[in-house]
């Protein structure tokens, strides 16, 4: 992690992560939490499982936090986390890295007679098990009761066994019985690509000589693999062969690259060379294969097909920003602040200092009557998200990056799919890109109700449709079939 500063806002192009695991609470007024996780070995600073600032690395480095309580600053020593706050460094209870050696995710599937598929997660975070119905479309914690017994959030009664899932619905009283497979084998690979290289995760499914293939991009930040395995699995356990990888510098690639550093343009070089590798591997079929990606990965996965042209056979496109990156950043800074109840000059006087902020950093360096402005108004207001003068990671051909070009070149069909309360990018204007420049009559654009840019609801459960959506429209295209 190169830069010392960080602001919540700077992460708008982030997932929330599903991989992380809870290791020390900060008492600060109220619980604040410090997750760790060891997919990538980051930690992350959370006030809530919904926000989550960006993640600590480095060993002796001083991270600034800003939050609703304060300024908070954070170091990491070998056995403890050091914070400061009101004036004093103090000391939160130690924790021991070496017992975080786990998988924090772990996954089966279930098949019915007639070939439904049931997906158990067990989850060391939540303590409590993840399951997707194939009745109700979506993952849904499950309650604990008694003797093996649960309920889903509709009343419907699971039972769960070594090898079998019992599964009752509660509207119609059906009885189903799910029996465990193994629907794929999960291979650890590493690809060379440009000088680096790059380790990652591919799934082969098992009974089938020939299989569609589908490269999976993360999105912005730092979330690690667990965080994007989810759909690599779903998929793999439908008969697709999947790929995920660690990005430049992170978790277990190696190389002088860090992605952080990477603009737009390097990481589609990359990912072309990514895609290749797949496209090459013992059974994929070449005239079905497509790219998968989140947020920023949405973004790419548009702009990677349009480069690729009739070598992409589909992508599934989801909750990608197509306008720039600074335009992009300046809602989610927005839609931040309003949310935080800041009054409205301020909003008005942040999202300025930023505007211009970008205008600058694209055209070289900042000037000084915009240094001197967001001195003032850090000055002036110590908590508001402001832009770092201290120096930052940002890439400056990033800035002014866009994808709406790549919406008419992509001559495959697309699944465009977004969260209704989507508070990191503008979905209502992507959309409206969309509708513009896309005349494909086999895409599907999907909204989930009261889903967030991580398709959760306020209870953590997965939106309903996010995944049949996907398996229902690649059989509509006939990659997959049932």
């Amino acid at each position: 992690m190169k830069r010392l500063i960080y602001s919540l806002c700077l992460v708008a192009s982030c997932l929330v992560s599903r991989a992380q695991e809870i290791v020390v609470t900060l008492e600060l007024g109220q619980p604040l939490t410090l997750m760790y996780n060891e997919n990538n070995g980051n930690f992350c600073f959370l006030k809530n499982l919904q926000d989550t600032i960006q993640p600590l690395k480095s060993q002796s480095d001083t991270l600034t936090y800003f939050t609703d309580l304060g300024r908070l600053q954070v170091y990491q020593s070998q056995n403890a986390l050091h914070y400061h706050y009101h004036g004093h460094w103090k000391q939160a209870k130690t924790y021991d890295l070496a017992t975080s050696g786990k998988q924090n995710i772990q996954s089966s599937f279930y098949r019915d007679d007639p070939g439904n598929i049931a997906w158990l997660r067990w989850s060391r975070f939540r303590k409590m098990p993840l399951l997707y119905s194939p009745y109700q479309h979506y993952q849904s914690y499950l309650v604990a009761l008694q003797n093996g017994a649960y309920l889903n959030a509709h009343g419907d009664q699971i039972i769960l066994t070594e090898n079998e899932i019992r599964y009752r619905e509660y509207a119609t009283e059906k009885v189903s019985t799910f029996r465990h497979f193994e629907p794929f084998i999960r291979k650890e690979v590493y690809v060379l690509a440009h000088g680096d290289s790059l380790f990652g995760y591919y799934y082969q499914p098992t009974g089938k000589s020939q299989f569609p293939a589908c490269l999976l991009l993360q999105g912005g930040g730092s979330e690690g693999l667990d965080n994007y395995t989810p759909e690599a699995e779903f998929f793999a356990a439908h008969g697709m062969a999947t790929v995920v990888f660690n990005k430049s510098g992170e978790g277990r690639s190696r190389g002088s690259t860090f992605f952080r550093n990477q603009s737009f343009t390097d990481k589609l070089d990359e990912y072309e060379v990514l895609f290749s590798w797949l496209a090459e591997q013992t059974g994929v079929d070449r005239e079905c294969m497509g790219i998968h990606g989140m947020s920023e990965g949405g973004r790419l996965s548009v702009d990677l097909a349009a480069r690729l042209g009739k070598r992409v056979a589909f992508v599934n496109s989801v909750a990608a920003p197509f306008a720039s990156y600074a335009d992009n950043q300046l809602y989610a800074i927005r839609h931040f602040m309003q949310q935080s109840l800041v009054e409205d000059s301020l909003i008005a006087a942040t999202t300025y200092a930023w505007s211009r902020y970008f205008r600058e950093r694209a055209n070289g360096s900042l000037s000084a009557s915009t240094r001197k402005m967001i001195t003032g108004l850090r000055q002036r207001h110590s908590r508001l998200y402001l832009p770092s003068l201290a120096g930052d990671d940002l890439v400056k051909e990033n800035i002014n990056y866009e994808s709406i070009g790549s919406l008419a070149k992509v001559t495959c069909p697309v699944l465009f799919q977004w969260g209704a309360n989507d508070e990191r990018v503008d979905a209502v204007r992507s959309i409206a890109f969309i509708r513009e420049h896309r005349q494909n009559k086999l895409d599907w654009l999907r909204s989930y109700p009261e889903s967030s840019h991580s398709f959760t609801d306020r209870w953590m459960n997965t939106s309903q449709g996010y995944f049949a959506d996907k398996i229902g429209w690649l059989r509509s295209l006939q990659i997959l079939t049932p």
